[in-house]
């Protein structure tokens, strides 16, 4: 099981690195922006096979492969790159598949090491909560990094057609609407699996340790992050803080996600919560 764990992981983080360098090409040169089928064909066998390297794993383990820090961050670049296949489409295609497939490639090939190592397994980790809690938090992770892209883009296109500098760079971005519509849909989707995954979290928790919240540093900053997209959505549609406001909350929200998912484990790598 190890060796197609290896193999499969490998190769999907191979074709999903070819498929980052199309992408990248395909925004900074617009005459090479055709073989968008290829593109997607090489990332959706990417993605196949990080599907099998991580189902392999999960077989290996007894539960999901997100119970190490490493482990985890393979994972999250596969869903990144699921997220990106299944949520965005039209003109925002290539601009953001530039940003996002070459940030999820990278959480593959860095997060390789976490699918190499054998290790034992705390029986708690087994528990069906446990994976619906970490899988649905990792999976709005990623909806969310779109959202930030989205966002991103924003900035960029808005600093363009302030300064009236609509040149190639503009012309390769979608409309501003474009953005703030794909940054705000996938804002609600990554806010509603935050939602179940902290829920799922809350009846972990009681069943292990008969609390429904642990403070300790992943669990505080969930939180914050949950908070700061709640915000988002009650002062876009509330105080009508859309467009440049939503962007910039969307790029500061992400932060603050990517902090919760890798920052409290490196920085404050202490409590339960060790994915």
């Amino acid at each position: 099981m190890d060796a197609v764990v290896r193999v499969a992981a490998w190769a999907g983080a191979g074709l999903a690195a070819v498929t980052s360098v199309l992408h990248l090409r395909a925004f900074l040169d617009p005459e090479g922006a055709g073989h968008g089928a290829l593109r997607r064909n090489l990332l959706v066998a990417a993605v196949g096979c990080m599907t099998v390297a991580l189902a392999a794993r999960s077989v290996t383990l007894g539960t999901v492969p997100l119970s190490s820090p490493l482990e985890s961050l393979y994972a999250y670049g596969w869903l990144v790159a699921l997220v990106y296949l299944l949520l965005v489409r039209g003109s925002a295609r290539t601009p953001v598949g530039a940003l996002l497939v070459p940030f999820g490639t990278l959480c593959t090939f860095v997060g390789m090491a976490g699918l190499s190592s054998a290790r034992d397994i705390q029986p708690i980790l087994r528990h069906p909560l446990f994976a619906f809690h970490a899988l649905t938090a990792f999976l709005g992770y990623s909806a969310l990094s779109v959202a930030c892209c989205a966002g991103v883009l924003y900035l960029v296109q808005y600093q363009e057609i302030a300064h009236k500098r609509m040149g190639p760079l503009a012309a390769r971005l979608p409309s501003l609407e474009d953005l703030d519509r794909l940054g705000h849909r996938t804002v609600i989707f990554g806010l509603a699996l935050l939602t179940a995954s902290i829920l799922a979290g809350m009846a972990w928790a009681k069943q292990e340790w008969n609390v429904f919240w642990i403070w300790e540093p992943k669990g505080v900053w969930a939180l914050l992050t949950w908070g700061l997209y709640v915000f988002y959505l009650v002062a876009r549609n509330g105080a009508g803080w859309r467009g440049l406001r939503a962007a910039w909350l969307s790029a500061v929200g992400f932060l603050a996600s990517i902090f919760t998912l890798l920052g409290t484990n490196y920085l404050l790598g202490w409590g339960r919560h060790v994915f």
